[in-house]
C-alpha cells in the first residue's frame, strides 16, 4: 500500500513546489500571485469540473475491460492468441513495440490508444513477461512514436473552443507541415530500435536473473469468474465463438482510427473523403455511416439468428424469412439516404411506412443523435466523447451477442470502474498541477527572462520545455503556455525548425518518465507498478532518447 500511492505522493511534492515557485516568480500579469494551500484544494476539486471527459474516459476504459472479464470469448479469445505466438513471444512484443509505435508516429492519438493497452498488456503478461515490458511495449512504444510523430495533430493553442487543429510546425510558423519529415522519420527509427533494445536486454537480464523487481502479483488483467455468493464459475468455453469479439474489435478500432485523424486540413490527404465516396458514393454527414454498419451488423445477427432457430421442417420458411430480412435491409439502407435504390424506395411498404410522422425528420437525428460528426472530426464533440460513445456501444453489442446477464454485466463493468478509480484520482492531481501553474503563468516569466539572459539558446529552452512539459500534463496548455511564448520570444527566426522538432520529441521524451505523464499514470496504476520501480527501470533508456533527440537537433541546425 505504501508503494502504490508514491506517484500520489510524488505528485503532491511538486504541487507544493509550484506553491512556493507562486511566491518568489512573477506571474503573468507581471506581479507575485501567491497561491494558497486552499486555492489548491478548490483547483484541485475543480479539476473534476474542468476535465471530467477525461476523467470519464479512463473510468469507460476499466468498466469495459471489467465487461470483457465476465465474457469467457474474451479470456479464449486472449488465450488463443497468447498460445499461438509463445513459441515466438519475444517477436510478438517487438512487432506490438513497432505497431503501437507507428500508430502515434502516424496519428498522434496517444492518449486515445491507452484503449487498446489492457488488451495487449494481458497477451504480453501471459507469455510470461514481467509487467515493465508490458508497459514498455505499449506506452513506450506509443511515446517513442509521438517523439517521432510524423502526424501529431493537437487542437490549435489559439482556439481553446474550436475545433480546428494544429501541428508543432505550424505553431511554429513554417511554411509546410512536410519540412521536418526526414529528421521525424530518423528520430522515429532510431529510438524505436533503441527501446527493442532496451526491451530485450531487459528480458534477457530477468531470464538469467541479474535483476528482479518486486511487482505484485496477479499479472493477468482479466478476473476468475464468480457467482453471486463469489465461489469460481468454471466455464467450458469450447464451444465459445470469439468472431463476433473479433469482428467487434476490428470495426472498433477502424472507426476509432479514421474517427479522430485530422489529417485533411493540415496535410493536404483526402482518404477519408475519397474512402467514403468510393463505398457509398455520398460523404459521410453527421457519422451516418458509423450508427449505420454497427445497426445493420447487429440487425443481421438477431434475424439470421431469429430464422436459424425456427423449429419449423422444410426450409421455405427460411428462405422466405430470408427474404423478409433482404427487404429489410434494403429499406433501412435507402432511409438512411446511402443509395438511391428504387425496390427500396419505391416498394409499397417503403411508402407506406414513409407517411409515419417519424420519417418526415431525419432518423438518425430522430432516433440516436444530430451531434455525431463525420470522420476525421470526431474530436469536434469532445476530446474523448466519441469514444466513449463506440466504447459503451461496443459493450452492449458484446454483452448481447454472448448472453451475459444485466447483473453480471453491471458486476464486471463496475469492478472495472473501481480499479481506475486511483488512476482518475492521481490523474486530476496532475490537472491541478497544471491548473495551478497555467493559471498563475510563472512559466511565462522564466521563459521571457531566458530570453533576455540566454538569447536563442537550444540548450536552455529544452530545459524550459521539460519543465513545462512537467507541469502541464495535457498538450494543449503545454503548447499554450509554452511552445508559443518560446517561439514568440525568439529573435532569430532562421531556428523555427530547430524549435519545432524540440519541442515535440522532448514533450514525448518527458512523458515516458514525468510523474504528470496521462498515460504513465494510466499503467502504473491499473497495474499496480510503483513509480520508483518504473524510474529505477526506464532511466537508461531516457537518457540514451535524449542524446539522440541532441545529435538530431544538431543535424537539423546545419541543413
Amino acid at each position: 500500500m505504501k508503494k502504490k500511492y508514491g506517484l500520489f505522493k510524488v505528485l503532491t511534492v511538486l504541487l507544493l513546489l509550484v506553491v512556493v515557485a507562486s511566491y518568489f516568480i512573477k506571474g503573468r500579469e507581471g506581479t507575485v500571485s501567491y497561491l494558497a494551500l486552499g486555492d489548491v484544494f478548490v483547483n484541485y476539486m475543480q479539476s473534476f469540473y474542468y476535465f471530467f471527459e477525461t476523467a470519464l474516459f479512463i473510468l469507460i476504459i476499466g468498466g469495459f475491460y471489467g465487461l470483457l472479464n465476465r465474457i469467457p470469448a474474451y479470456k479464449k479469445l486472449v488465450r488463443i492468441i497468447a498460445n499461438k505466438v509463445s513459441g515466438k513471444s519475444s517477436l510478438f512484443v517487438i512487432i506490438m513495440t513497432i505497431v503501437f509505435a507507428l500508430i502515434a508516429s502516424f496519428t498522434g492519438l496517444n492518449t486515445i490508444l491507452i484503449l487498446f493497452i489492457p488488451f495487449v498488456v494481458s497477451i504480453i503478461l501471459l507469455l510470461g513477461y514481467d509487467k515493465l515490458v508490458a508497459i514498455s511495449a505499449t506506452i513506450g512504444g506509443a511515446l517513442v512514436g509521438f517523439i517521432g510523430g510524423v502526424f501529431v495533430t493537437f487542437k490549435d493553442a489559439a482556439s481553446q473552443y474550436g475545433t480546428s487543429y494544429s501541428t508543432f510546425d505550424k505553431l511554429a510558423g513554417l511554411d509546410s507541415n512536410w519540412s521536418l519529415v526526414l529528421p521525424k522519420v530518423l528520430l522515429l527509427i532510431v529510438g524505436v530500435g533503441l527501446l527493442i533494445f532496451y526491451i530485450m536486454n531487459h528480458i534477457k537480464k530477468v531470464e538469467n536473473e541479474e535483476i528482479s523487481y518486486e511487482l505484485t502479483k496477479g499479472d493477468n488483467l482479466y478476473i476468475e469468474l464468480k457467482d453471486r455468493t463469489g465461489k469460481k464459475i468454471k466455464v467450458d468455453d469450447t464451444d465459445v465463438k470469439i468472431w463476433p469479439m473479433i469482428v467487434g474489435f476490428v470495426v472498433f478500432t477502424i472507426l476509432i482510427i479514421l474517427g479522430y485523424l485530422p489529417w485533411n486540413g493540415l496535410f493536404g490527404i483526402n482518404v477519408f473523403s475519397d474512402f467514403h465516396t468510393w463505398i457509398t458514393g455520398f460523404t459521410f454527414d453527421n457519422g451516418k455511416f458509423v450508427i449505420l454498419l454497427l445497426f445493420i451488423l447487429l440487425f443481421i445477427y438477431f434475424l439470421v439468428r431469429m430464422i436459424k432457430n425456427v423449429k419449423r421442417n422444410g426450409i421455405s420458411f427460411k428462405i422466405c424469412g430470408s427474404v423478409i430480412v433482404l427487404a429489410i435491409l434494403l429499406w433501412l439502407i435507402s432511409i438512411f439516404g446511402v443509395y438511391t435504390l428504387e425496390i427500396a424506395s419505391k416498394s409499397v411498404y417503403a411508402k407506406w411506412i414513409s407517411k409515419l410522422p417519424l420519417w418526415k425528420s431525419s432518423l438518425f437525428t430522430t432516433l440516436i443523435s444530430s451531434n455525431f460528426t463525420e470522420f476525421g472530426n470526431f474530436g469536434s464533440l469532445g476530446t474523448f466523447m466519441m469514444a466513449i460513445v463506440l466504447i459503451v456501444l461496443l459493450g452492449v453489442i458484446l454483452k448481447v451477442v454472448y448472453k451475459v446477464s444485466f447483473e453480471d454485466a453491471m458486476d464486471g463493468f463496475i469492478y472495472g470502474v473501481k480499479k481506475m478509480i486511483p488512476a482518475v484520482m492521481i490523474v486530476m492531481l496532475a490537472y491541478a498541477v497544471l491548473v495551478c501553474s497555467y493559471n498563475n503563468g510563472f512559466i511565462e516569466t522564466i521563459i521571457t527572462s531566458a530570453s533576455k539572459s540566454f538569447g536563442d539558446n537550444v540548450v536552455v529552452n529544452s530545459l524550459i520545455t521539460m519543465l513545462g512539459s512537467i507541469l502541464n500534463v495535457d498538450t494543449y496548455y503545454t503548447t499554450a503556455g509554452v511552445f508559443t511564448n518560446i517561439v514568440s520570444n525568439l529573435t532569430d527566426k532562421a531556428n523555427l525548425k530547430i524549435y519545432a522538432i524540440m519541442f515535440q520529441s522532448i514533450y514525448g521524451l518527458v512523458q515516458l518518465v514525468g510523474p504528470t505523464s496521462l498515460m504513465l499514470i494510466v499503467g502504473l496504476t491499473y497495474l499496480d507498478v510503483p513509480y520508483k520501480t518504473w524510474l529505477k527501470y526506464i532511466w537508461r533508456l531516457v537518457v540514451g532518447l535524449l542524446i539522440v533527440i541532441l545529435i538530431t537537433l544538431m543535424i537539423v541546425s546545419l541543413l
